[in-house]
């Protein structure tokens, strides 16, 4: 039986920038969850904890809605990440002197040690999964960016 999919690109699926993206995104997003398998993290715990360093190293204080705010993950997904993170002794969360519903969080120096473990690791997946755009590389990411700041869904 054949059905109608209701679809512009019924025919040719290959014309979708959605499914293009998506194809993409699982083929990059495999060898990055292996990758960091090795390494006993998550993706989403590696997006955590380097978003951690990298505002720790850009403001003084760092709490859960600065996460959320730099990764656009909802803030209640960053807190159950944030406690998984606790529980390996990644990161300390305490609570704020000037607002005691927020808790501040921090690297743990075995967390530090996992950033600068795992990143070198993802960044040189990166560069081989994306250099074979070559010298439009740049263009690309200034093209997902340009994406990121005029949506309307942040």
């Amino acid at each position: 039986m054949n059905y109608n999919f209701p679809s512009e690109f019924d025919q040719q699926s290959d014309k979708s920038i959605g499914y293009s993206f998506i194809r993409v995104y699982n083929l990059w997003h495999k060898r990055i969850k292996k990758a960091l398998s090795e390494v006993g993290l998550t993706h989403p715990q590696f997006i955590v904890l380097t978003s951690l360093s990298f505002l720790i190293n850009n403001q003084e204080k760092v709490n859960q809605v600065d996460i959320a705010n730099a990764t656009n993950i909802d803030v209640m997904t960053i807190s159950t990440i944030v406690k998984n993170l606790e529980k390996k002794g990644f990161v300390t969360r305490n609570i704020s002197h000037t607002d005691t519903r927020a808790k501040l969080i921090t690297l743990t120096d075995n967390g530090h040690f996992l950033v600068e473990k795992s990143v070198p690791i993802v960044e040189n997946i990166d560069k081989e999964f994306f250099g074979s755009l070559n010298d439009q590389t740049s263009t690309f990411n200034n093209l997902l960016l340009d994406l990121i700041k005029g949506s309307s869904l942040q």
